[in-house]
C-alpha cells in the first residue's frame, strides 16, 4: 500500500488531496501536537504528519514491522523547520509502527514531512497503516480545527 501511495502522488503531480484507493473524500492531516491534544482522536482513523527520526528506525524481520519515532512538525515545514524540530529533543514525538513493512519509503531520509495514516492506541504508540511522502504537495491539512 505504501508504494501504491506514493505513485499515486507521482502520478498526480502533488496538485490532488491524498485519497487513498476506495475513499469517498480527501483525508485531512494533523499534527501530532494536535492528535495528542484531543483525546476523542485516541482510536480513530486519523493521518499525521511529521519527520521520522531516522536514528530510531528499528525494523524487525521476523514479523515484518518498522517502528520509529515521528517528531512533531508545523502543517506546511520547510526543510529548515524538519531539520530544527529533529534536532530539539524538546519537540513532541510518538513511537509508530508500521505493520507488514521491512523498510520505510526512501523518501523518509529526505526529511520533508511524512504522513503517516493510523491509529493512536491507549498505550501512546500510533500504529500505522500506511505513509506517504508529504514532498511538497497540496495537501489539505487541519490547520486551527
Amino acid at each position: 500500500t505504501i508504494v501504491m501511495g506514493m505513485l499515486m502522488l507521482a502520478i498526480s503531480g502533488c496538485t490532488m488531496p491524498f485519497s487513498p484507493p476506495g475513499a469517498t473524500a480527501p483525508h485531512e492531516y494533523i499534527t501530532i501536537e494536535k492528535l495528542l491534544a484531543k483525546p476523542e482522536l485516541k482510536g480513530q482513523e486519523v493521518y499525521v504528519i511529521g519527520a521520522v527520526d531516522m536514528k530510531t528506525v528499528a525494523i524487525n524481520e521476523a514479523q515484518p514491522m518498522v517502528k520509529f519515532e515521528l517528531v512533531n512538525i508545523s502543517t506546511e515545514p520547510t526543510e529548515q523547520d524538519v531539520q530544527n524540530a529533529l534536532a530539539d529533543p524538546k519537540v513532541l514525538r510518538i513511537e509508530v509502527i508500521v505493520k507488514d513493512i521491512m523498510e520505510l519509503p526512501p523518501a523518509c531520509k529526505l526529511q520533508r514531512g511524512m504522513i503517516v495514516a493510523g491509529k493512536l492506541g491507549d498505550d501512546g504508540i500510533f500504529a500505522g497503516d500506511d505513509m506517504l511522502a508529504r514532498q511538497e504537495c497540496d495537501f489539505p491539512s487541519l490547520h486551527d480545527h
